[in-house]
């Protein structure tokens, strides 16, 4: 049983994922995402290129969290929830046994605004099929 309140997404909300990771496939020049290593370091570079303009941050980080979580959910068969921490939901990519999940919007609005080094590549690539027991909807970030 889990300490935290979280629920599955809805289909509209999943949908409304599916928009967003659609534009951001656009916005980098792919029109599926069949080669998720080309996506990711075309994400990176995006990103580099722009970190100085007055790009919309949150728009961004909406569409490229989007992004990252449907290629993990691809790869991985990982899932969508809403997680509720310490009073904020969070939409996140979860692993099949609730242990490990990424709350890739607010992970990526972190990315884009400097707060965290840009490491989402090794971190896609860090993602395992089990995590230890006692995690429960560890943050991934």
């Amino acid at each position: 049983m889990s300490k935290y309140k979280y629920d599955t997404i809805t289909e509209e909300e999943y949908d409304e994922i599916n928009d967003l990771v659609n534009k951001a496939i656009e916005k980098l020049g792919f029109e599926n995402l069949e080669n998720y290593r080309e996506i990711l370091e075309k994400l990176k570079e995006y990103i580099l290129n722009n970190s100085n303009s007055k790009i919309d941050q949150t728009s961004n980080a909406y569409e490229f969290g989007s992004l990252f979580g449907k290629l993990i959910e691809i790869k991985y068969k990982w899932s969508w929830f809403i997680i509720e921490r310490e009073s904020t939901e969070y939409f996140c990519i979860t692993s099949p046994n609730k242990r490990a999940c990424c709350p890739v919007h607010s992970y990526f609005l972190s990315l884009l605004n400097g707060e965290k080094d840009l490491n989402f590549i090794l971190l896609y690539n860090m993602i395992k099929k089990e995590y230890p027991k006692e995690w429960d909807f560890m943050f991934l970030v």
